[in-house]
């Protein structure tokens, strides 16, 4: 069972989180420079270019979640009582975008062609997941903690 208390291996998950979150920065960076082609490689050569247009509103969109995961990082390392929300709502939206992009590739053949690739970026992501259970726990008991329901005489 995972504690609700923010100890060492919280801190170690945040900044795993903020450290995978940092190197996707920097692909959306390189990637709008044009200095790399979409990671991870495309299925036989290229993407359709319907599916590179979905890229590229898909990193914008990551983007801006990659700078919401960052303010969650910050306020997270200096102990403050919102980054908990934020970081619900920035992983939420990584999830969201990750499956999407999973089932993009899974559709296309990129998966099979680049198991290897994609193998990476799914392990690499794993331990997110489990900040993700342990934030929502989180919340869920800030939320309970703080319902009129919650208190002495209470029914349940």
């Amino acid at each position: 069972m995972i504690r609700a208390s923010k100890g060492h291996w919280f801190r170690v998950l945040v900044l795993w989180f903020g450290l995978y979150q940092a190197a996707h920065f920097a692909c959306c960076i390189l990637s709008f420079l044009g200095a790399i082609d979409f990671p991870p490689p495309p299925p036989s050569g290229s993407w359709d270019t319907h599916v590179r247009a979905l890229w590229e509103v898909m990193g914008v969109l990551d983007f801006v979640l990659v700078l919401v995961s960052g303010v969650f990082v910050a306020g997270s390392l200096l102990g403050r009582p919102w980054a908990a929300w934020v970081g619900v709502v920035g992983i939420t939206g990584g999830l969201y975008s990750g499956l999407t992009f999973g089932y993009i590739c899974l559709a296309t053949g990129a998966t099979a062609e680049h198991a290897v690739e994609h193998c990476a970026i799914t392990l690499a992501y794993a331990p997110v997941l489990v900040l993700y259970a342990w934030l929502c726990l989180l919340v869920h008991r800030r939320l309970a903690a703080a319902s009129p329901a919650s208190g002495p005489g209470a029914r349940t």
